[in-house]
C-alpha cells in the first residue's frame, strides 16, 4: 500500500507551471508535471493518480475515521486547495474528530444513528456554523470514500445543521460616540480602530495603509494584511504578509470627511518625525499605522484595545468587524443610497448591503409605529 505526496503547484523560470508527487512503498516513485497551464498541469497530474486511487489512502492496518480523515486530507486535499482552506480541514481533524469516539471507528461501522450522537456532541462543545463547517468536511471525505468503492454509503448524507445567522449588530450613535471620544489619535492601535469604523474597513485592510495610500482626501484601499498558513505533513504554521484583496470590488477610494483628513495627515506627520529622527530606519514600509518598532501592527491589539474601551464604558462589545457594520448602518441612516454604499464599503454582491439597509429599515418601521401608538392615533 502507499502513501502519496502531492506537492505544490508552483512557477519555473519559464513561466512553466510545475508540481512533483511521490509515492512510497519501500522504493519512492517521483512523478513530476509541468504545463503552461494551471489547469492542464491539474488534468494531468490527477489522471496520473487516478491510476493509483486504489493506492491513494494509507490505512495503517486501520479504517477508522481519524485515520482515513487524516491521509485523506494529506493525500488527496492538500495540493488542490489552498493552503489556508486546507488548514480548516486540519482543524477539523484535530479538533472536531479527535478526542471524539467516532475517531476510531471503522468508516464501513458508522451508521446514522453515530453520526447523529456525534453531531450532538459536536453542537454541545461548539457554534452552529461550526459543526456545519465539519460535517461539509466530512461529507466531502465521504464522497471521496464512495466513489472509490471504500463505502457503500455515507451515514451524514442526510445530517442538516441550520446554522444560526451571525450577529452583524453595529453599534449606536451613542456607543460610537463613547468609543471614539476615548481614543489617542497619537496611537496608531487607536487610529487602526477610527479609520476601520469611520472609513468601513475591514481590519486588514486597515492595518495594511500605508501613507501613500491617502491622496487627494481619498483613501485608497488596495492590499491587505492576511494571515496564510503554510502545511507540510503535520507541521502548521502560520504569518502574516500583505496581499491582494479577495475580490475586485473591494479595491475602492473612499471619500473622508474633513476631520478624518486632518487627523490623518496629523498622524502622518508625527509618523515621519519619527523616521526622521531615526534616519529614515524606523518604518521602512511607510505605514500608516506603524507599530512601537516601525512594523506592522499585530492584528490581535486592535481588538483586544477596542474591547476593553467597551468594557470600561459598559458597552457590549460586539466584534471588531462591527466597526465596518457600523459605517455602513450610518450610511443607510442618512439615506445614503444602496449602491453608493455597496461601493464604499466593497460589497461584490448587492445582497449583502441591503441586508443592512433592511434591517434599518425594519427599524425606522418599528419606531414609526411606536410614535403612532404612543400618540393614540388609531385608538377609538
Amino acid at each position: 500500500m502507499y502513501n502519496v505526496k502531492v506537492g505544490k503547484i508552483y512557477k519555473d523560470k519559464r513561466g512553466y507551471f510545475r508540481c512533483d508527487v511521490v509515492l512510497y512503498n519501500g522504493e519512492t516513485i517521483r512523478k513530476s508535471f509541468s504545463s503552461k497551464k494551471k489547469y492542464d498541469l491539474i488534468e494531468k497530474r490527477d489522471e496520473w493518480i487516478e491510476k493509483y486511487k486504489d493506492l491513494y489512502l494509507n490505512p495503517f492496518n486501520s479504517n477508522s475515521l481519524g485515520q482515513l480523515y487524516h491521509d485523506w486530507v494529506y493525500a488527496v486535499k492538500k495540493g488542490k486547495t489552498t493552503d489556508n482552506t486546507l488548514f480548516e480541514y486540519v482543524t477539523t481533524l484535530n479538533k472536531r474528530i479527535k478526542g471524539y469516539s467516532i475517531e476510531t471507528i471503522d468508516i464501513s461501522e458508522i451508521t446514522p444513528f453515530i453520526a447523529e450522537k456525534y453531531v450532538k456532541e459536536l453542537l454541545n462543545n461548539n457554534t452552529d456554523s461550526t459543526v456545519k463547517k465539519v460535517i461539509s468536511h466530512i461529507n466531502s471525505f465521504y464522497k471521496y470514500c464512495l466513489n472509490n468503492n471504500l463505502v457503500k454509503n455515507n451515514p451524514f448524507a442526510n445530517i442538516i445543521i441550520t446554522a444560526d445567522k451571525e450577529k452583524r449588530d453595529a453599534y449606536t450613535l451613542q456607543e460610537q460616540k463613547v468609543i471614539l471620544n476615548n481614543l489617542d489619535f497619537t496611537n496608531s492601535v487607536d487610529l487602526i480602530i477610527y479609520t476601520s469604523m469611520i472609513a468601513g474597513l475591514r481590519k486588514g485592510e486597515t492595518i495594511a495603509l500605508t501613507i501613500n495610500d491617502l491622496k487627494d482626501n481619498f483613501l485608497n484601499i488596495n492590499k491587505q494584511y492576511k494571515r496564510v498558513t503554510s502545511i507540510e505533513e503535520d507541521n502548521i504554521s502560520t504569518e502574516y504578509k500583505i496581499d491582494v484583496l479577495k475580490t475586485k470590488a473591494s479595491y475602492r477610494s473612499i471619500p473622508l470627511p474633513a476631520q478624518s483628513i486632518k487627523i490623518l495627515k496629523g498622524n502622518i506627520a508625527r509618523v515621519n518625525e519619527l523616521r526622521l529622527k531615526s534616519g529614515f530606519k524606523f518604518n521602512p514600509n511607510d505605514l500608516m499605522f506603524p507599530s512601537e518598532t516601525g512594523g506592522y501592527i499585530e492584528a490581535k491589539r486592535p481588538t483586544r484595545r477596542l474591547k476593553k474601551i467597551c468594557e470600561d464604558n459598559g458597552i457590549e462589545y460586539k466584534t471588531f468587524h462591527a466597526l465596518r457594520h457600523t459605517y455602513i448602518t450610518r450610511l443607510a441612516e442618512n439615506n445614503i443610497p444602496p449602491k453608493i454604499a455597496q461601493v464604499l464599503a466593497g460589497h461584490s454582491d448587492y445582497s449583502t448591503t441591503m441586508n443592512i439597509y433592511t434591517h434599518i429599515s425594519d427599524q425606522q418601521k418599528q419606531k414609526a409605529i411606536d410614535i403612532i401608538t404612543n400618540n393614540n392615533v388609531f385608538s377609538l
